[in-house]
């Protein structure tokens, strides 16, 4: 099951750079258990989804339950446009994006 969301939101006000990497302790309400979850960033790629393409990292969450993949807008703030799970063949896409 997947339970990261607020990690996975968080990564995206980071410094996102190459070869950045990061650990955060989390808590696991089911397990009653702190965590650690690392984040790599892999990539710069090109991610196109309904609403439209991106500029974008590809980074690595890995956690006991498996790994996670999120696509990051490179530009600030760094909106998540794709995110893959893997474990649960599962592929989420950025369906729109409003700026005000």
């Amino acid at each position: 099951m997947h339970h990261y969301s607020a990690v996975e939101f968080a990564v995206g006000s980071l410094p996102l750079g190459m070869n950045a990497s990061y650990r955060f302790p989390v808590v696991d309400s089911e397990a009653g258990s702190v965590q650690n979850v690392d984040v790599q960033i892999m990539e710069e790629v090109e991610v196109k989804t309904p609403a439209g393409s991106f500029a974008a990292y590809k980074v690595k969450l890995k956690r006991p339950e498996g790994e996670v993949f999120l696509y990051l807008g490179k530009d600030s703030p760094h909106v998540l446009v794709k995110q893959e799970v893997p474990a649960q063949a599962m592929i989420m896409e950025l369906k729109s994006l409003t700026k005000k």
